[in-house]
């Protein structure tokens, strides 16, 4: 029997770039780089396995341009041509069986490095840590001050 439904049918984007289905896997923080932001082999198998399981289209997790800004820990960086190798092999294996994959190019702007060392917290965040009213109120705004 053959498959008719329309996930499995190819989605042709405006810019007449075909994805072979609708099957999507969204960005999700994979935190798998080295201490030094290098990406590794683990990045390569895992999005290779999502390749291989048949996603028309991947998206990756946070990929940082800056060294010095890091949105967590655990995020690989893209700022110059010293892990090419390994960012070839990401691509390959993130694209086999036809799989195309996109990659999240960040900068955390104002919450950047200094917070990241110091706490699990950005610095604009502490009363909506900390205040019970927040949680029970799902209109309620923060501030950038405590």
């Amino acid at each position: 029997m053959k498959n008719t439904s329309i996930l499995a049918k190819p989605l042709i984007l405006k810019n007449e770039v075909s994805i072979k289905n609708r099957f999507f896997k969204a960005a999700m923080s994979e935190t798998l780089a080295e201490k030094d932001a290098n990406p590794t082999q683990l990045l390569v198998n895992l999005y290779q396995t999502w390749a291989r399981g048949g996603a028309g289209l991947v998206l990756t997790g946070n990929v940082m341009i800056d060294r010095r800004a890091l949105g967590e820990p655990g995020n690989v960086v893209v700022e110059d041509e010293r892990d090419l190798v390994l960012l070839e092999e990401w691509a390959r294996a993130g694209t086999e069986n036809g799989t195309h994959l996109w990659m999240q190019l960040n900068h955390p702007g104002t919450i950047a490095q200094d917070v990241i060392q110091r706490t699990s917290r950005p610095k604009f965040f502490p009363t909506f840590w900390k205040s019970k009213k927040l949680l029970q109120s799902p209109s309620s705004s923060y501030s950038r001050r405590d």
